[in-house]
């Protein structure tokens, strides 16, 4: 008996082990878990990402369905934008369901660009393409590089139809340098498939995900989160309480000396680093074949929300207005900063369907004027 119960440790244990080290495995498996209704389902994100860090139980709140259908008219029949997306899980496919909430969209292609996921442009005949740029006020900084987006975002040498001249400072237009590139990713993702194969640095965290990242534990993690708050002010991972207690806050936005932070100050030299990434940026894919390209800055909830908790670096104003900035932008800070409307949710790092319809209703006024 006490041979069999070590057999099934075992082989439990060492199927857990496999599972947690494959990144393919763990994809399929998480999707699966965070949708499910079934006693697998893991509360991780169910009830906000924030929530999932710390399962302090006066933040949980009841998931959403998004059932509303905007900008979606009954005599709107012409359809012929490509719309491309590089951005992060503010546009993903928990808020953006299908195309048709996109004016005049006849094609949503989506690519997370914090992710090891690359994606081809192939361009349509006689249908208009535009690529949004899109990214949270947290991961801004990153643009400094400019192949953080031209590595990701990749434009076919079959779609290049303009006569005109590269500029100097983007990447190779001619076929042969759209070649260099995908062989550089097919060699990179071979070695990153070997290494996470014998190695996954996310190892620890996808074995307890595995092992103790089930809803009947939700309970105990509740129990366990508030005792440690009300007794000792403590909080798990890295979550702030706001100062009037109503939100859950991403604690690298809080903390002055977070590289993510509202309120880390930021010298002007980077500011104009920023500015010259993205216009090479801009100037790399209008030359390519987009007929627009724009730029949309989401706020850290805790820079519309609290930013009285320090001295706000202004990153989005001076970015958004900065005179030497090309790309032009979907402004939403402004419209944010003077809304009474609740547009974030209270345990999550996302903006709720109010916010989103706001920013979505701004970028439709932009692709109207496309039609």
């Amino acid at each position: 008996m006490k041979r069999s119960i070590l057999l099934f440790l075992f082989i439990i244990s060492s199927m857990a082990l496999i599972v947690s080290t494959s990144r393919h495995l763990m994809k399929s498996i998480t999707q699966y878990r965070f949708y499910t209704k079934s006693i697998l389902r893991s509360d991780k994100y169910y009830y906000g990402d924030l929530f999932g860090m710390c399962y302090l139980s006066g933040f949980k709140i009841e998931p959403k369905l998004n059932s509303f259908d905007l900008w979606r008219k009954k005599e709107e029949k012409i359809r012929f934008i490509n719309l491309w997306v590089a951005g992060d899980s503010y546009l993903g496919y928990d808020f953006v369901k299908n195309d048709s909430i996109f004016y005049g969209v006849k094609r949503y292609h989506y690519l997370k660009l914090n992710s090891l996921d690359i994606d081809t442009v192939s361009f349509v005949k006689d249908e208009k393409n535009i690529l949004l740029i899109e990214t949270v006020e947290r991961y801004l900084r990153i643009f400094r590089d400019t192949n953080y987006v031209l590595d990701k975002l990749l434009i076919s040498p079959k779609s290049n139809q303009s006569e005109k001249k590269t500029i100097k400072d983007v990447q190779n237009e001619s076929t042969l340098g759209f070649v260099a590139i995908k062989i550089r990713h097919v060699i990179g993702g071979f070695f990153r498939l070997i290494k996470q194969t014998l190695y996954n640095p996310l190892i620890n965290q996808n074995l307890e995900f595995n092992l103790f990242d089930y809803r009947i534990f939700t309970p105990i993690k509740e129990a366990k989160a508030n005792f440690n708050y009300k007794f000792f002010k403590r909080i798990s991972g890295e979550v702030a309480v706001s100062p009037d207690k109503k939100y859950l806050l991403d604690k690298t936005t809080v903390d002055a000396s977070s590289g993510n932070s509202s309120f880390i100050p930021i010298c002007e030299e980077e500011i104009n680093s920023i500015i010259y990434s993205l216009n090479r940026v801009y100037e790399y894919y209008r030359l390519k074949g987009f007929d627009k390209v724009y730029f949309a800055i989401i706020p850290n909830p805790v820079t519309i929300l609290y930013p009285q908790i320090g001295r706000y670096n202004e990153l989005i104003p001076r970015i958004q207005n900065h005179h030497n900035l090309k790309m032009p932008i979907i402004n939403i800070y402004d419209i944010f900063s003077q809304t009474k409307k609740q547009i974030y949710l209270n345990s999550d790092t996302h903006w709720n369907m109010d916010g989103f319809d706001m920013w979505l209703n701004e970028f439709n006024l932009k692709l109207l004027n496309n039609m």
